[in-house]
């Protein structure tokens, strides 16, 4: 599980005082240390695991409601990269299976809300522009910062990755909704896509689809992503 002690500093960047973090951080850190780590049977029991399972679980709500709450503030989510990474690690890391997630956004890049689109296998999940599309104009949305997890571990884009945000991008783009970022997440840590080497190549290759034409080898208006290429 992610290094829940590091939720302080996000709880802190949204707001919450420095004191009452550090009171919390010490139950975090024990927290972030229980979920990850397997423990032998011959000192702690099921029931007891259950019990600090149930408190990382009511630990990390907490946090997300503090964040998510402050993210309604102009700019607030996107004020600093890591609160923004640490956000999507406490939603999408942990999941055993590939979620492709967004957090829609206004046009002061306020939070308006965060879905969950897709879900699929332990290393690839289907994008479908036309529900990202019916999504983006249900909330009305400026913006978006679009992430996925990698059950694996691996935090890397793949090329797939890279192509597909630039998919969205385009044709996003085109209804007056900005892509700011995509970020891959595990437990451990977070890539944007926009800061991978290998986005250099997609945007040399990559140009404004054309109606009727084919994307990553799938149906137009459908693309696919896959984990570790």
């Amino acid at each position: 599980m992610v290094q829940l002690w590091k939720i302080c500093d996000c709880i802190t960047i949204a707001g919450m005082s420095r004191k009452r973090t550090g009171m919390m951080q010490p139950a975090l850190r024990h927290a972030g240390e229980a979920r990850g780590i397997a423990r032998s049977e011959r000192y702690i029991s099921t029931e007891q695991q259950r019990q600090e399972q149930a408190r990382d679980d009511r630990l990390i709500q907490r946090a997300l409601a503090v964040i998510e709450s402050r993210a309604r503030d102009p700019g607030a989510l996107l004020a600093k990269p890591s609160l923004v990474a640490d956000w999507f690690r406490l939603r999408l890391g942990a999941y055993e299976r590939e979620v492709f997630a967004v957090a829609w956004l206004d046009v002061r890049h306020r939070l308006i809300e965060f879905r969950e689109l897709f879900a699929g296998t332990i290393d690839r999940t289907e994008v479908h522009l036309r529900e990202v599309v019916k999504s983006a104009l249900a909330c009305n949305a400026a913006a978006a910062v679009f992430a996925h997890n990698h059950p694996s571990g691996y935090a890397e884009p793949s090329q797939l990755d890279i192509e597909l945000t630039e998919y969205l991008q385009v044709n996003l783009g085109a209804l007056g909704v900005a892509v700011l970022d995509h970020l891959v997440v595990t437990t451990r840590s977070a890539v944007s896509v926009y800061g991978s080497p290998l986005r250099i190549k997609a945007l040399h290759r990559l140009s404004p689809p054309i109606p009727g034409a084919e994307t990553s080898g799938r149906k137009p208006g459908r693309t696919a992503r896959k984990r570790d290429e």
